[in-house]
């Protein structure tokens, strides 16, 4: 995408990191990291994302996370 558009921001392909608080399996609204947990919304968690992979067994990526600072959820 940089070779078309030579925007790194649309290049990089980033994302907020979201729990899902409400449970419903799905990425909803959400509240930032300083607001308090909403029982109907998804909450989004200050950190970032290293080490990603893909699991050829159910094309799934993951990775591990480093959040800052550490909170507590719930």
């Amino acid at each position: 995408m940089f070779d078309a558009t030579h925007d790194e921001e649309k290049s990089q392909g980033w994302t907020a990191l979201i729990l899902d608080t409400n449970g419903n399996g799905k990425r909803d609204e959400y509240v930032e990291p300083d607001q308090p947990v909403d029982p109907t919304k998804d909450k989004r968690i200050a950190g970032a994302f290293y080490g990603v992979t893909v699991s050829p067994v159910t094309v799934r990526s993951g990775g591990h996370c480093w959040a800052f600072p550490v909170q507590s959820f719930g």
